[in-house]
């Protein structure tokens, strides 16, 4: 069967500094204030229970529920120890906290009730996959607020800062990783070595004698931490110039003070923080283009959208706009799926509603109208700013307006479509998604990817009607925040008659794997009739499934057929098949996949190879639960967009040998230096699984001073897939016209405070990174 591409689902990393990054969430921002020359973090925390009920702990002899009081007081405390730590220059912004594990592994900092070590990975804001994880108890004991809060503070000198640790570690006497605590250290005074005692930062005078150098810090850059901050990346050490370290605005053009002042104001620390504490459900707008499309393009468009509306959780929000040509319509009001059995019929009504458009008579020449209304609709945020534009007053900044959904739009146009800078800046500055989902018109001059990416958003591209609403269902869901992750997957663009397309899925135990959905995606094909081989041999059926414990569907409309697998299912666990087979030949591609409820999850990421960050390409997985695994097996392919196999075989390590930041923090790297021999597209697919039995998980990576539990060994086999799609740009053609379109962003992370806005640059284009990508093949 010829191996077809159905999906490129492009995502640009940031066009706006050469070390910005692709946010993970659209509410985590770094706004910079040049009038001040301070820098305020907005960040996304993840809590794993409900807020709103909490449960307690027993601190200090006093029952403690952990609700917002608790977590606000958490983040009070970091932040107050932030400001200490960086002189004023750095404070908290807005913290959306998410409870019940929504977008925990998504989120800046992920607490868990429970005992761990805190750990984070280095400079890992901005970085898909890459996080600060807290627990409240650490050898025994419960944290006060303000104890964890000072622990978040030293977490944030590695998550933030990418400053290494300056503590002794009693029995580690492996040298081999400089970067990591040892035992023949010489701890310094300072919060990186111990933030209960301390609240600053390392300077000159912490190592001017030769014999008090030895710290992870010093090993990694050869100078102190204030010494760091000051200091442009691009002369760091071979070694720490893998920490992709960003260089804050509040930290250029200044001395690496000598002597601290140590500020101690809370409410100066505390003045711009904000909590948002979110409900879990989206705030969402679905924008249909219909503008000079063919009728089959329509219906495609209607299917996915309809097969997003059906993902969507109880107590979210949709509204559904149309635009065609200059037209706008709103097709359905903002409407809320109630927490009721009256759900699937205020779904019906709204799919009903979606299902009535038709192609427009008119090409749509520009997205920019219906973007900023759908804006403005999403999020409260957008529309103060646009009220306050239009009343010719002050805009209101990230952290004066409440957000409780998260905002989301989802686009279905073609790859060709436009939007310009100024509806990305609406976009940005309003804290929304854009996700896309674009039907591959074979022109593919557009830049909708581009604002996608700067709105931390992600992309789907698919030539066919069953492609674009599968893609349109994994884009819901990870707006949403749910932990949904593929296990396997296959394609073909047609089957003959009494042709099967198999796959195999390897199902671990509830206590790894959740619940599994396995969809045949057979869009307009008739004919077609998918089964499963259980473990055992057994045989499941549409029909018979009930009997086997598992339920069954067959959608003939939206063209699918799916199973569910609970997990309580008995025998589930072990090699399952499923197989699709044609009782005549097909028109159009089919696919099957595979996906799975599971906290343990894997994030791709590309970092280098482009004209924003010349560097060379380094690929990284993440792979958590939603603690560190260390210990699996995770190989890439490469392919280049002809469809053609570059390199198989790719091991990525976690074993802190460069490009290796540190072993066994679940961030699996390899070096790609070598393998691509010319500028263009490429393709990567992750795969991961624990076959040997090695894989185990714990708390690791930049850690605080303590304790450590033993790893937890994983004891059965899980296979996990991800992937990625970026454009490559080799060194040499990045040129100096290129490289000075490439502005300042507040330390080049992302939009803020007097931060300019203007992506739309054809070499930024040649040179985005592109890094949500899911594409199923048959294999």
């Amino acid at each position: 069967m010829k191996r077809v591409l159905t999906a490129t689902a492009l995502v640009v990393f940031s066009l706006l500094a050469p070390d910005a990054m692709a946010a993970k969430h659209a509410l985590t921002k770094v706004n910079y204030n040049a009038t001040t020359g301070i820098t305020y973090i907005d960040m996304v925390v993840s809590v794993d229970w409900d807020f709103n009920t909490p449960p307690s702990q027993l601190i200090e002899g006093v029952n403690t529920p952990l609700d917002k009081t608790y977590i606000q007081n958490v983040l009070s405390s970091s932040s107050e120890l932030l400001y200490t730590m960086t002189e004023g220059k750095m404070r908290l912004g807005k913290v959306s906290v998410y409870g019940n594990s929504v977008f925990i592994d998504n989120a800046d900092i992920q607490i868990f009730n429970k005992e761990g070590r805190a750990n984070a990975h280095l400079s890992g804001l901005n970085r898909r996959g890459f996080r600060t994880e807290m627990f409240v108890v650490e050898s025994g004991t419960p944290y006060t607020p303000f104890k964890l809060g000072q622990v978040i503070a030293h977490e944030f000198g590695h998550y933030v800062l990418a400053v290494a640790d300056e503590y002794r570690e009693p029995g580690k006497l492996d040298t081999s990783n400089i970067g990591s605590p040892q035992d023949r250290d010489t701890p310094r005074n300072t919060i990186m070595n111990d933030q209960a005692a301390f609240s600053s930062l390392s300077t000159s005078a912490d190592y001017a004698d030769s014999l008090q150098r030895q710290t992870a810090h010093f090993r990694s850059y050869g100078m102190s931490a204030w010494e760091t901050l000051v200091s442009d990346p691009k002369n760091d050490t071979d070694y720490a110039k893998t920490f992709g370290r960003v260089w804050y605005d509040s930290f250029k053009n200044i001395k690496a003070p000598t002597t601290l002042t140590h500020p101690k104001d809370p409410a100066a620390a505390r003045a711009d923080m904000r909590m948002a504490y979110m409900d879990g459900t989206l705030r969402g707008v679905i924008v249909i283009d219909l503008g000079s499309q063919l009728p089959e393009s329509i219906a495609g468009f209607i299917k996915a959208a309809e097969a997003s509306i059906d993902a969507m959780v109880a107590g979210s929000q949709v509204a559904v706009m149309t635009v065609s040509g200059t037209e706008v319509k709103t097709l359905v009001p903002l409407t809320t799926f109630p927490d009721s059995v009256k759900t699937e019929a205020t779904r019906a009504r709204v799919k009903a509603s979606v299902a009535s458009v038709v192609a427009g008579p008119t090409a749509t020449a520009s997205l920019d109208s219906v973007l900023t209304q759908a804006a403005i609709l999403a999020s409260p945020l957008a529309a103060a700013r646009d009220a306050a534009t239009k009343a010719g007053t002050p805009l209101p900044e990230s952290n004066s307006v409440d957000i409780v959904q998260t905002p989301v739009i989802t686009l279905y146009a073609t790859n060709s479509s436009t939007i310009t800078a100024a509806t990305g800046t609406v976009l940005t500055d309003g804290e929304v998604t854009l996700n896309s989902v674009l039907l591959d018109s074979g022109a593919g001059d557009g830049n909708v990817a581009l604002i996608v990416g700067i709105s931390s958003g992600r992309l789907a591209e698919a030539k066919t009607a069953s492609d674009l609403m599968r893609k349109s269902v994994q884009i819901t869901n990870e707006s949403e925040g749910k932990m949904v992750q593929a296990l396997a997957s296959t394609e073909a663009d047609s089957l003959a008659t009494t042709e099967k397309l198999p796959l195999k899925i390897t199902i671990g135990s509830n206590a790894i794997d959740g619940d599994v959905t396995i969809t045949a995606y057979t869009g307009s094909n008739s004919g077609l009739d998918m089964t499963l081989t259980s473990p055992t041999g057994g045989l499941v059926t549409v029909a018979n499934a009930i009997a086997f414990g598992i339920t069954s569907e067959v959608d003939l409309d939206e063209g699918t057929v799916i199973f569910k697998l609970p997990g309580t299912l008995a025998g589930r666990a072990g090699d399952w098949t499923a197989t699709l087979t044609a009782s005549k030949a097909t028109t159009e591609a089919v696919s099957i996949e595979a996906s799975v409820a599971s906290n343990l999850t894997v994030k791709t990421e590309i970092k280098g190879g482009t004209a924003a960050d010349p560097s060379t390409p380094i690929l990284t997985a993440t792979v958590s639960q939603p603690m560190a695994v260390k210990g699996a097996i995770v190989t890439a392919k490469i392919y280049d967009m002809n469809h053609v196999l570059i390199k198989d075989g790719i091991v990525l390590k976690d074993d802190g040998v460069a490009p290796d930041i540190a072993a066994g923090d679940g961030v699996y790297t390899a070096s790609l230096a070598g393998v691509l021999s010319k500028a263009g597209a490429y393709e990567i697919d992750v795969y991961v699984s624990n076959a040997g039995l090695t894989a185990k998980y714990g708390t690791a990576g930049a850690r605080i001073s303590g304790g450590n539990a033993p790893d937890v060994v994983i004891t059965q086999n899980f296979v996990r897939e991800d992937g990625t799609s970026f454009v490559f740009v080799p060194a040499a053609a990045v040129t100096a016209n290129a490289t000075s379109l490439l502005g300042s962003s507040g330390g080049g992370c992302t939009l803020g405070r007097g931060s300019p806005f203007d992506p739309l640059f054809p070499a930024l284009v040649a040179g985005a990174a592109l890094y949500w990508f899911r594409r199923n093949k048959k294999r």
